[in-house]
């Protein structure tokens, strides 16, 4: 099912190709769009701060969890 989507072999490589191309583009303009201005940021964005509001720790942690899968 992930090479074709139970699709014929013609549609179904199409379909997984493009979505896997909108996937990387997505990804990589994501780590641009994070990217702090200043180079000291970087570790601040990086650590996730449990004193602030449910919001703020709610946001942090996807932001955090994101940056360290999309490595992998």
């Amino acid at each position: 099912g992930h090479f074709y989507l139970f699709l014929p072999a013609k549609i179904g490589q199409n379909v997984v190709g493009v979505v896997t191309l909108g996937f990387f583009v997505l990804v990589i303009s994501g780590l641009f769009l994070w990217m702090p201005k200043k180079r000291k940021q970087v570790s601040d964005k990086l650590k996730v701060k449990w004193g602030a509001s449910w919001r703020r720790v709610n946001f942090d942690i996807h932001q955090v969890v994101g940056i360290y899968t999309m490595l992998f």
